[in-house]
């Protein structure tokens, strides 16, 4: 489960995430949020980013992710009930 060194705002959306709900993780960076979700609660996940570093540390961890910015990136996916 989360650690005690996972960030806050991490440990308060693992909180409010459903198991098995699907995730779309806007900016999602190294993928830290949607590994502890794949892992832990078992989410279906997507993250969209647009550093090549950043997508290559998802990548290392087993997350899908599309390389894209936020704007360009939102036209490929379905619409879906986003919490904010």
């Amino acid at each position: 489960m989360i650690s005690r060194d996972t960030r806050l705002d991490h440990k308060i959306i693992f909180s409010v995430i459903d198991t098995g709900a699907r995730v779309l993780d806007l900016g999602c960076g190294e993928g830290d949020l949607l590994y502890l979700l794949v892992r832990d609660k078992h989410v279906i996940a997507q993250g969209i980013e647009n550093d090549d570093r950043l997508i290559q540390e998802c990548v290392k961890k087993g997350l899908s992710v599309f390389h894209d910015d936020i704007e360009s990136g939102l036209r490929n996916i379905p619409r879906a009930r986003l919490i904010m």
